[in-house]
């Protein structure tokens, strides 16, 4: 699991809004086998903009660009007002 911070509040009336908010994702530490190096990872912060450079990929390939889980991008893009991955949606209109 992650640690996400949000930058600010947002509602319905301001995701039409551009957006300048910013979700924080750390990485928490995982537990080392014996022998194994830290493998530590920045945090990463993303704005809704970052995250519609990504809506013509599925959800889990913009994770794996983003270097996060899926879950994580899902409570941030929840966080910023993004109820679902528009993938299928972009993709048809």
């Amino acid at each position: 699991k992650m640690n996400v911070s949000l930058g600010a509040g947002m509602d319905a009336a301001a995701a039409e809004e551009p957006m300048e908010m910013h979700c924080k994702v750390t990485p928490r530490p995982r537990k080392r086998k014996a022998g194994e190096e830290d493998s530590v990872l920045g945090a990463v912060s993303l704005t809704a903009n970052d995250l519609r450079t990504f809506f013509h990929v599925p959800l889990a390939e913009a994770a794996r660009n983003l270097n996060i889980s899926c879950s994580s991008l899902k409570t941030i893009c929840r966080r910023l007002g993004i109820r679902k991955w528009p993938f299928r949606e972009v993709l048809f209109v």
